[in-house]
């Protein structure tokens, strides 16, 4: 890769690109936290809206460019049933 050849960077392996995203993901899921936790949102109940909002910043932390706002949001609870929670919905 020409990248690697300019900055003497080793070439990432497929899991070690992976482990870079996952942490890349916590970091923004952390600071959407705490930035829900300094808009006055720190007297909360744990009910639906605050689910959601959890929800939300998981998907906006995973790609925020497809999955912010109302449509983006959409767009993650969708792909989170059929990727994700469909499976264990049926029992597979």
């Amino acid at each position: 890769m020409i990248a690697d050849e300019l900055t003497n960077k080793p070439k990432l392996s497929q899991e070690q690109q992976d482990v870079k995203r996952m942490f890349n993901i916590i970091k923004k899921y952390k600071a959407y936290v705490r930035h829900y936790n300094k808009n006055g949102n720190e007297n909360f109940n744990m009910d639906k809206t605050f689910i959601l909002d959890m929800i939300y910043g998981i998907g906006i932390a995973v790609d925020p460019d497809k999955y912010s706002f109302s449509v983006g949001f959409a767009e993650f609870k969708k792909d989170l049933i059929e990727k994700v929670l469909q499976d264990k919905l049926i029992g597979q």
